[in-house]
């Protein structure tokens, strides 16, 4: 069983730390349908053991080494519209480098690309810190990626990251 957020640039869906590469724009634009536009850019955050999501949705459990429950959902409330503007302003700067051999297309999918892996490195370092804390097993098992339609182009992450990629929040 895991917890896993799904961060996607769609309104509705919801937003998504370390370990993550930035990417080439080759890597992005590979991944593009025919058309040269992503149907989805995803950032998926998600922690990886048996006990995750009880840890997450438990309330009432008691955490004396530190942590607390809502730890993957509280830091992204928290910083949900900050997350938004990160990624718009890393578009903006890719667009005003004109850097991109690609052109313009290239160049707003590459910084959506960059922004969203930025926003989940961010996202989960604050999970990591704030997950419950006894072992450490929890708070490393934390893992990241961010996926172009389906395709992933950065991230650290296992098996269950590819589920949540599939529909699974």
């Amino acid at each position: 069983m895991a917890i896993t957020t799904k961060v996607t640039g769609r309104k509705g869906g919801r937003s998504a730390a370390p370990g993550l590469e930035l990417i080439g724009i080759g890597d992005v634009m590979k991944a593009l349908s025919p058309t040269g536009l992503p149907r989805e850019i995803v950032g998926i955050v998600g922690f990886n053991t048996p006990y995750a999501l009880a840890q997450h949705e438990r309330f009432d459990y008691n955490h004396p080494k530190g942590g607390k429950w809502k730890y993957l959902e509280d830091p992204l409330k928290q910083n949900a519209k900050r997350y938004g503007q990160q990624i718009s302003n890393r578009i903006k700067q890719a667009v005003a480098r004109k850097a991109w051999r690609g052109g313009i297309t290239a160049a707003v999918v590459s910084g959506a690309v960059e922004g969203m892996t930025e926003v989940v490195e961010d996202l989960l370092g604050r999970a990591m810190r704030e997950a419950p804390l006894d072992e450490g097993t929890l708070r490393a098992s934390g893992t990241a990626a961010v996926l172009v339609d389906g395709r992933r182009i950065s991230g650290n992450a296992t098996a269950p990251i590819e589920q949540a990629a599939g529909g699974n929040e």
